[in-house]
């Protein structure tokens, strides 16, 4: 898997479960304060795992256990799509950022904090 570097400029707005599971990031320039958000990206299986825990609650029983398996299964997938999602908005963060007017009078600086593989 290729190397992640994360920054220590952004905020994480992300849920991994609920009807309304997705990510979304938040960056900022540490020179000049300007914010860019990336547009909310569904996950599904946390919000397949939401609904049927919605079900659940309602009806009980077997779909019960059908949610406890797609809580799982949703957890389990949450972080590399996380990392897909983060790399992305990234992407977008240093085009937005490149057009910027403040860019002209400084730069984006997303420094290094953790590396993972």
């Amino acid at each position: 898997m290729a190397e992640i570097q994360f920054a220590n400029n952004f905020n994480d707005l992300s849920h991994a479960q609920g009807v309304d599971a997705g990510f979304q990031f938040e960056l900022y320039c540490e020179r000049c304060s300007d914010t860019w958000r990336s547009e909310s990206a569904p996950y599904r299986s946390g919000q397949a795992s939401g609904w049927v825990g919605k079900a659940a609650s309602i009806l009980g029983g077997v779909l019960g256990s059908v949610g406890s398996a797609i809580d799982g299964l949703a957890q389990h997938g949450f972080g590399e799509a996380r990392d897909n999602e983060f790399r992305h908005a990234i992407e977008q963060a240093k085009a937005h950022f490149a057009l910027s007017p403040l860019r002209q009078m400084s730069r984006l600086r997303l420094r290094p904090l953790l590396q993972f593989r």
